[in-house]
């Protein structure tokens, strides 16, 4: 019987928590996501109640025959034997039927713990398809990242402005070729369409990659269209940025990252070409054919040398890459069009490997004369003339312009300008051969006080086009330049000139498009926008006024080069920017002149270094510059940085009449940000450099969002290299300029006054030992005389262990105090001259910002002075001992395991300079 009120219970207490999971799934918010989940789970839950209800009816019908069977509390304690036997005769009556309970009770049972568990499996399947989704939303941001950390260069920009070149027209003859079809179904691999200058190439590679984009759906085959436009404006390895859009394009359509893309990514080690081609072979395992169009290989070249027909390093590298798809056999999948001039390097690559198709053949002359009848019928200016002129002009044009879509396009331009049939016949007559020529009757039809507004704004147009700007430059800004003659003396009367002006006196030299944006929470301001920006029309513009043709002709005003133009430009930007109130909050580089000479002073070392290190005028501008006050936008910048991207310094730069050491140090500062190793190296050639190195700055931490007051240019780089790896460059160029401007004595105590032993163990990861140690080891004294204080009592100020110990280790005296007429130690107070090393460890507060080990380092730096002699004393000017007896800090704070965990710190960084001395030596002797 004891049996069955434990089962009872044990049933009792199934049915209360169930009833309670039916009350909680019953509430649910998901149930209404859909209407048939919906219905499947009522009616789950209506069998889990039905069981539920049966089963207490059950346990109470059971109760109810056992009811009789309970002992009364008034019950005798002692049971007789006629009670038992009474007892036991009810019983008799009753077992048949409690069994039969008990049974349907456990049945009941069975049934509620059935679809409990059914409920707990259905919830388990919910639970890990959403763990599923959530991991594939990580995989998917995660690949997303490591696919923007693989591109270099997105021509996407470039397809897009291209395709809105295009007559809707023209490009068609393509699909009629014969080749087209072959290549397109796989039987041949390779097609080079070569052509002359301004044949349309670019355009025609636009739209063969919308013609593969239409097609492939159609395919039952999972294939891929990819594409990149090489440009004269790429200052990078384009054969590398090929390769990493090519890579970049495959893993998100294939949604598929292969492991060693992901090794790379995870130690952030860069690609070479090899780990690249790797890369795409694993990804072209994933897919069927891939389709590349490679536009301009010819524009692969460094920028000095956009002209040459001869196949620079850069462009060699390109065929070769091309070779190697076309051969190796793991790159079968791969299909490709190419398009280039006809130069001689890419012909002897080329042609074996291809189907050669020109640009000069009767569909392309078809094409050009659509083009042309269509420009003629939509511009208005010819809508005047009579169709039997129209249709002598479109044949003439077209007869004319063998290939070259540019020659026709500047032919109308020229033409809509004629004011009378007989003025456009004799154009007609007398029509220009090649593009040199047009674009010298171009110029030759500016008027005369207009040169000088054309050669400026094509010369401001070519330099901006050097930089590494997605947009061409904005159309105020260049007007303003323009217009202004240079001065801002008249920058008052820009209203009386707009960009449709420009446009009418450069006529076809130049285009205007919109350059539309967005921002993300940005620093400046919020939401979407666009302006207009101007650009050449024409790559070809640039080569022709770049041209030794044109330096003895009639139109040699306009004849320029890289260099001419970067110096005009440079010296009018930096002449602007010395008139800015550089304390003005800041716009965007496009809303005014002013801001965008301001933008351009930035990072003009970045870019023309050379041109600016040649010319005493302008860095003395420069430097003008960097020493002008400014406004500080680093809190604005900082919540959308973040510590990963790089921790940079904010200059308090405001109307504070700063010391000229500390403005040079801050100059020097910013400079080394920049990088531009030979500008700083300039700027520091004539200086007191020991005086700019421990001058002290105010300069504010981002991440921190508080002040180093009164720090050292270096304190402030070793800071920022502690928080941030990718500072190492920064930290690693002020001390190799330390190395060729200071002595050995100055470095040592100057490094030792901003020694971190943590930065230390940084530097030897990158391959460089730690200064000190470093001049020790080349026999530096480390009881330099004739110092106000001593290298000892300089470490010991401030709790520096590891560097007390160095010294000790190269037997610095550990009592030796300073000269008191010696030279005078930069923010260090000289009376810590007169105090012994343990007296100053005792009893002055560290010189440092302070660390999670304070009391550690002191307790350690104590012991290590105590264990080599050292005494507690302090002298006076005289040189007699005027106190002893600090207190010991060996009993202040600090645990036993916090000491510990120091102590394998420091164990460590030997173990990790014992490797770095193994590698060093292991490399000399491959060497």
């Amino acid at each position: 019987m004891a049996e069955i009120f434990g089962v009872a219970a044990g049933v009792l207490t199934v049915i209360d928590l169930s009833a309670k999971i039916i009350t909680t799934l019953e509430s649910l918010q998901y149930l209404s996501a859909a209407e048939s989940d919906f219905s499947d789970t009522i009616r789950d839950l209506n069998e889990v109640e039905g069981a539920v209800k049966g089963c207490r009816n059950t346990i109470e019908e059971l109760a109810a025959e056992l009811d009789g069977l309970a002992i009364s509390k008034n019950a005798q304690t002692i049971l007789g034997k006629r009670q038992m036997l009474k007892g036991s005769l009810r019983w008799c009556l009753k077992e048949s039927r409690a069994r039969k309970l008990l049974e349907e009770a456990i049945q009941h049972k069975s049934t509620i713990s059935l679809a409990l568990l059914s409920e707990a499996a259905r919830d388990i399947k919910e639970l890990k398809r959403s763990v599923g989704k959530l991991r594939k939303d990580l995989d998917a941001t995660q690949r997303r990242q490591i696919c923007d950390w693989i591109e270099h260069v997105n021509p996407t920009r470039n397809h897009n402005d291209a395709l809105k070149l295009r007559d809707d027209q023209t490009c068609c003859w393509i699909l009629r070729h014969i080749e087209w079809q072959k290549w397109l179904s796989g039987t041949r691999r390779f097609i080079w369409i070569h052509g002359i200058p301004g044949a349309g190439k670019t355009i025609l590679a636009s739209y063969i990659i919308e013609q593969i984009r239409n097609v492939s759906p159609t395919l039952h085959v999972k294939n891929a269209c990819l594409y990149f436009y090489c440009s004269y404006r790429h200052t990078d390895n384009q054969t590398s940025s090929f390769l990493r859009w090519m890579v970049s394009q495959l893993c998100r359509q294939l949604q598929y990252m292969p492991q060693d893309l992901l090794d790379l990514y995870n130690n952030n080690s860069d690609m070479t070409i090899e780990q690249l081609k790797a890369a795409l072979s694993a990804l072209l395992g994933e897919i069927g054919l891939v389709y590349v169009v490679l536009d301009a290989i010819d524009e692969c070249n460094t920028k000095s040398d956009v002209r040459a027909i001869d196949a620079p390093g850069a462009r060699r590298e390109l065929l070769q890459l091309l070779e190697s798809l076309l051969t190796d056999p793991e790159f079968d999948k791969v299909q490709i069009v190419a398009t280039s001039r006809n130069y001689r390097d890419i012909e002897d690559s080329l042609e074996p490997l291809s189907v050669p198709i020109s640009m000069s053949n009767p569909l392309v002359d078809e094409d050009i004369r659509t083009y042309v009848g269509t420009q003629l019928r939509t511009n208005d200016r010819f809508s005047r003339w009579s169709t039997t002129l129209l249709n002598d002009i479109k044949d003439a044009l077209a007869e004319g312009a063998k290939g070259m879509f540019r020659w026709a396009s500047c032919q109308i331009h020229i033409l809509q300008r004629k004011r009378s049939e007989s003025e456009i016949r004799k154009a007609l007559k007398e029509l220009p051969e090649t593009l040199d020529e047009t674009y010298e009757r171009i110029f030759l039809d500016i008027p005369r006080d207009e040169w000088d507004y054309v050669r400026t704004a094509l010369l401001w147009i070519c330099a901006h086009d050097s930089l590494d700007f997605e947009m061409g430059i904005p159309a105020n800004c260049l007007v303003s330049a323009v217009f202004s003659r240079k001065t801002t003396d008249h920058l008052a009367e820009q209203h009386a000139y707009d960009s449709a002006y420009l446009q009418e006196i450069c006529g076809c030299l130049i285009r205007s498009s919109n350059f539309d944006f967005a921002y993300e929470n940005g620093p400046i301001s919020e939401g979407d926008g666009s302006f207009e920006t101007i650009n050449l029309a024409h790559y070809t513009v640039k080569e022709f006024i770049y041209s030794e043709r044109i330096a003895n002709t009639t139109i040699n005003y306009f004849f320029s080069s890289e260099e001419n133009t970067t110096r005009e430009f440079l010296g009018a930007v930096l002449r602007l920017c010395a008139t800015i109130n550089l304390e003005a909050r800041p716009s965007d580089f496009f809303e005014n002149l002013h801001e965008y000479c301001r933008a351009i002073a930035q990072i003009a070392p970045l870019y023309w270094e050379d041109t600016l290190i040649k010319n005493d005028d302008f860095l003395g501008l420069l430097f003008r510059y960097f020493d002008s006050p400014r406004y500080d936008r680093a809190s604005e910048t900082w919540e959308s940085s973040g510590v990963a991207e790089g921790v940079r310094p904010s200059f308090v730069w405001d109307s504070i009449s700063y010391p000229l050491a500390t403005r040079q140090s801050l100059v020097l500062l910013s400079l080394l940000d920049i990088g531009a190793v030979k500008i700083y190296s300039r700027f520091v050639e004539n200086l007191d450099f020991e005086s700019i190195i421990c001058a002290p700055l105010e300069v504010r931490m981002i991440s921190r969002d508080d002040y180093f007051r009164r720090k050292t240019i270096l304190e402030v780089l070793y800071k920022l290299f502690r928080l941030v790896d990718a500072n190492f460059g920064l930290y690693s160029n002020l001390l190799n300029l330390c190395k060729s401007r200071l002595d050995s004595r100055t470095r040592f105590t100057t490094y030792l006054a901003t020694h971190d032993h943590f930065v230390c163990g940084k530097l030897l990861n990158n391959g460089i030992e730690c200064p000190i140690e470093e001049l020790l080891q080349d026999g530096v004294n480390p009881d330099t005389p004739g110092l106000s204080v001593t290298p000892l009592q300089i470490a010991v100020s401030r709790w520096d262990y590891y560097g007390t110990k160095l010294l000790l280790q190269h037997h610095a005296n550990p009592n030796r105090t300073g000269d008191p007429n010696g030279k005078h130690i930069p923010n260090l107070d000289p009376i810590l001259g007169r105090k012994s090393p343990l007296h100053i460890t005792r009893k002055e507060e560290p010189q440092f910002d302070g660390t999670e080990d304070f009391y550690i380092r002191g307790r350690k730096v104590e012991r290590i002075l105590l264990e080599h002699g050292a005494k507690d004393f302090v002298m006076d000017k005289l040189g007699t001992c005027v106190a002893t007896g600090g207190q010991t800090r060996l009993l202040e704070g600090g645990t036993d395991s916090e000491e510990s965990r120091f102590e394998e710190d420091e164990s460590q960084y030997e173990e990790d300079e014992n490797q770095y001395e193994e590698d060093e030596s292991r490399y000399e002797a491959d060497e």
